[in-house]
């Protein structure tokens, strides 16, 4: 009789705790349940978007416009951007309508640009940012300073990173575009090299002894002359023939070679 009330404890305690667990999950579960419906919209609504654009905005997306612009207009090298200060109490209703995007004409050489952004919607607006910037680009530089009217060679110059004030459509990036050149003025050391700073080397001065060669398939024949004006490459000056005394019209082969004009 012992025995068996002993087993009924034994089986009602474990049966208690079967319960208590129950009812802790069960606690547990309404708890959760309460929390995660208890959040209010506002904890996971998105934040309406404000109503004015401000100018840090304004400049953010100008600067975007101008470097997909420069991008397409420039070739090579790298640009480096720089927002110009703006009053930071600019603001603008926001647009119902895609900004739109322009660039008036500015002084890009220089390194300037204005960006006009418009809003086109029921209440048009527009506002003008100012940006700079700074091209880098391998040019060919001078090693040294170059004299005026000196004949340029490779030791003269080299290949660097230049940040230039102009476009670097203006300079030159390739060194054969270089030698045999003549400086038209003093090109400093360091000094990124232009078209514009160049003439063509003039081989043949005024007075100079030239060689005159006529030529066939089978037979080349140099005669003895004077050259009556300045030569360079490629250019036509007058000659006088030494044997005939004739002053004949001729082309700048090379220095101090020239070739009849038929």
């Amino acid at each position: 009789m012992i025995q068996q009330l002993t087993v009924k404890k034994s089986l009602l305690a474990r049966w208690l705790q079967c319960l208590a667990v129950c009812l802790v999950w069960a606690y547990s579960f309404t708890i959760c349940f309460s929390q995660a419906s208890s959040f209010s919209q506002s904890d996971v609504a998105v934040k309406p978007i404000p109503e004015k654009i401000y100018a840090q905005e304004l400049q953010q997306l100008a600067l975007a416009y101008a470097k997909e612009f420069l991008s397409q207009h420039h070739a090579g090298g790298r640009i480096e951007y720089r927002t110009a200060k703006v009053d930071t109490r600019l603001s603008m209703s926001r647009c119902s309508t895609p900004l739109a995007f322009d660039s008036p004409k500015s002084n890009a050489r220089a390194g300037r640009k204005i960006v006009k952004v418009s809003c086109q919607d029921h209440k048009p607006w527009s506002v003008f940012m100012p940006l700079t910037f700074t091209y880098w680009q391998q040019v060919v530089t001078a090693k040294y300073a170059i004299s005026r009217n000196t004949v340029i060679s490779a030791d003269d110059i080299e290949i660097t990173e230049q940040a230039l004030r102009y476009q670097a459509a203006d300079y030159l990036s390739d060194i054969r575009q270089v030698i045999g050149q003549s400086a038209k003025k003093t090109i400093a050391a360091g000094q990124a090299i232009s078209q514009q700073s160049l003439k063509p080397a003039r081989w043949i001065k005024r007075g100079d002894q030239v060689s005159i060669i006529s030529s066939t398939p089978r037979i080349e024949i140099k005669m003895a002359g004077m050259a009556m004006t300045d030569g360079s490459q490629g250019q036509q000056i007058s000659v006088r023939n030494k044997s005939s005394k004739r002053i004949i019209k001729a082309v700048v082969v090379a220095p101090g070679e020239v070739r009849p004009v038929l």
